[in-house]
């Protein structure tokens, strides 16, 4: 395998999609998913002809097989980086043409097929349809992606977006009192999350909260960097409270649930986590944090499902980012149409 990885990949599909081409999304989805193929492909030749070396007691010594896997294992990394860079490319235009993101957004809005009902049975075509322009995410699409996306962190567990709905109600039911059966609850609540998502151990935890049906917003545990944080879309909500008094704040009173399911949290990870009228702990708790805001009512659900993507990729929110994939955008269009997208890929559609 003389010639370079990028003359190999060049003999298998054209050049990047033109942008001004009206059916540029579909060419950009066609050329990645020939991108993932060919990576597919080198990558399991690779791992037979390791297989095969395995299997003789005495490899060839002319250094022939280990050039072989050694190219194999540069167009592989070099589909890859292709593959990330075309992502890149295709994820900016989104994000720079709203207008025609929406079009496209509303295409594959269309009447679905009764094989995404039986493909992807737990997210219902009404559910789905809330990813479509100017609408309110529902509490499906959140937690198919909280699962999905921390059932691959291998390090923050995700609660679904009844969990703290649950355990703010006992709050209220109880005069503000958190019992030792509602430490049993939680404990049952993470366990159950534990199992989902295939986490042995876990450093997050990641709270997506329902506000009265009309907002979404998020807490985040972080026991690495000892710190709690809330993250809310909304600007009004910021710039009201960041200078009032801690007691007046908004999120002061979740903030205090917040502590004491740390506290739980923690014995479930094995370690003491002492918040309640410990002055000197090094955990630090923020009610408000400042994250990239909405400019719309219906943005939140998509702007709780980015702060994800930036906990899991960043460990925080970061409000500076400049990537294509990840940073956040005025208009969240484009996001919408990459999370619907994901959603067909995972039902083969």
């Amino acid at each position: 395998m003389s010639e370079m990885p990028e003359a190999i990949i060049a003999q298998e599909f054209n050049s990047l999609p033109n942008q001004g081409d009206p059916q540029v999304y579909h060419s950009f989805q066609l050329y990645v998913k020939e991108l993932c193929r060919i990576a597919d492909f080198f990558r399991i030749i690779e791992k037979n002809i390791r297989l095969c070396i395995t299997r003789h007691e005495t490899p060839p010594s002319d250094g022939t097989v280990l050039m072989i896997v050694l190219n194999l294992q540069r167009v592989w990394k070099y589909t890859l980086e292709l593959k990330a860079n075309t992502e890149c490319t295709l994820f900016q235009t989104l994000d720079l043409h709203p207008a025609g993101t929406a079009e496209i957004l509303r295409s594959i809005m269309m009447p679905l097929s009764k094989t995404f009902e039986v493909k992807l049975h737990h997210i219902s075509p009404a559910s789905f349809k809330t990813l479509g322009v100017g609408q309110w995410l529902d509490d499906e699409i959140i937690n198919y992606f909280v699962e999905k996306w921390c059932s691959k962190s291998q390090s923050t567990l995700g609660f679904n977006t009844w969990f703290m709905e649950m355990l703010c109600a006992r709050v209220k039911i109880q005069n503000g009192v958190l019992t030792l059966e509602d430490s049993k609850t939680v404990q049952r609540w993470c366990y159950s999350a534990e199992k989902s998502q295939g986490l042995v151990k876990w450093d997050c935890v990641f709270i997506p909260i329902n506000e009265f049906n009309t907002h979404w917003y998020l807490a985040l545990i972080n026991f690495v960097t000892k710190r709690i944080e809330i993250y809310d879309s909304l600007a009004v909500v910021y710039f009201a409270n960041r200078r009032r008094p801690v007691e007046s704040r908004k999120n002061t009173n979740l903030m205090l649930v917040l502590m004491w399911l740390s506290e739980v949290l923690g014995r479930i990870r094995g370690e003491e986590v002492q918040l309640m009228n410990d002055f000197a702990t090094e955990w630090q708790c923020d009610p408000h944090v400042e994250v990239p805001f909405q400019p719309n009512c219906f943005d939140c659900g998509v702007h709780v499902l980015w702060h994800l993507q930036h906990v899991l990729q960043f460990g925080t929110v970061q409000n500076d980012c400049v990537s294509p994939r990840w940073k956040f955008s005025s208009d969240m269009i484009g996001k919408r149409l990459r999370l619907a997208q994901e959603i067909l890929d995972d039902c083969s559609l």
